[in-house]
C-alpha cells in the first residue's frame, strides 16, 4: 500500500492540468455528479449492443458491481486469519481495484465533459476488469462462506446460486460482444491501412491521412518509422 502511494505521488509530482480540463477537485463540491461518472464507468462494459438507455444501464450495472465489491472486501477483512482465503481472493480483489482506480483518476480528469464521455470505448479495457474479478472473487467468498453450513444448507446454497448476481452481467454482455462482431474486420482492416501509411511515409507521405489514421504530428511519426527502420537493419537487431 505504501509503495503504491509512493508512485501515485511521484506520478502526480509537478502534475499540470490542461486548461481546458475542469479543476480536480470539482468531484469535492459535486459529489452527486462524481458517483454517477464512476457508475457509468463501471457499467459501460455491458451498454453496448441493446436499445435500452445506455446511461441508466451503465448507471445500474455499475451500481450493481459497485454493491457486490464491498460485501467480498467487508467479508474477507472479517476473515483475514484465513490466509488460505486471502491467497485465493486477493489478486481478485486487487484487479477489481485496477478497475475502481482507473474510473476515479479518469472522473477526477473528466467530471466536467458529462457521464456519456465516461462510456468512451477506450474506458472499457479498463472497466471490464471489474466484472472478470468478481466473476472469480464471488465463488471463492461463497464457498468459503459455505463451508460452515450443514449439508442441507450447503444443497440449498447450491439451489439458490441459480439466482447468482453474475447471469444479468452475462445476459448485457452477449448482446455487447455480438454488436461489435461486425466492427473487428473494420477496425482490422483500418490498422493494416495505418500500417501501410507508416511503412511507405518516405516514399508516399500522405500528412492527411497520417493525421487522422495515425499520429496528429506526421514529422514524429516519421521520425519514429526511421528510427525503428534502422534499429531493425542494425547488426543484431
Amino acid at each position: 500500500m505504501c509503495t503504491f502511494l509512493f508512485e501515485v505521488c511521484a506520478y502526480f509530482y509537478g502534475y499540470e492540468k490542461p486548461a481546458h480540463h475542469p479543476s480536480v477537485w470539482q468531484p469535492l463540491s459535486h459529489p452527486i455528479p462524481a458517483g454517477v461518472y464512476v457508475l457509468v464507468f463501471l457499467g459501460s462494459p455491458f451498454t453496448f449492443g441493446t436499445n435500452l438507455p445506455p446511461l441508466s444501464l451503465a448507471l445500474g450495472m455499475g451500481g450493481l458491481l459497485v454493491l457486490i465489491l464491498p460485501i467480498c472486501a467487508v467479508y474477507l477483512w472479517s476473515n483475514h486469519y484465513d490466509r488460505s482465503l486471502l491467497g485465493e481472493a486477493l489478486p481478485w480483489l486487487m484487479l477489481a481495484m485496477v478497475a475502481v482506480s482507473a474510473a476515479l483518476l479518469t472522473m477526477i480528469g473528466r467530471l466536467d465533459f458529462g457521464p456519456s464521455q465516461a462510456r468512451a470505448s477506450r474506458y472499457v479495457t479498463f472497466a471490464v476488469m471489474l466484472p472478470i474479478a468478481l466473476l472469480a472473487l464471488v465463488p471463492v467468498v461463497r464457498s468459503h462462506w459455505t463451508r460452515s453450513f450443514s449439508a442441507p444448507g450447503q444443497r440449498m446454497t447450491k439451489a439458490v446460486s441459480v439466482l447468482s448476481p453474475a447471469y444479468p452481467f452475462i445476459l448485457m454482455a452477449c448482446p455487447s460482444f455480438l454488436a461489435d462482431l461486425p466492427v473487428w474486420p473494420v477496425i482490422r482492416q483500418a490498422r493494416l491501412y495505418g500500417k501501410a501509411l507508416v511503412s511507405f511515409i518516405n516514399f508516399v507521405p500522405e500528412r492527411e491521412e497520417l493525421a487522422r489514421r495515425v499520429f496528429p504530428y506526421d514529422s514524429r511519426v516519421k521520425t519514429a518509422a526511421n528510427a525503428i527502420g534502422r534499429a531493425r537493419h542494425c547488426p543484431g537487431g
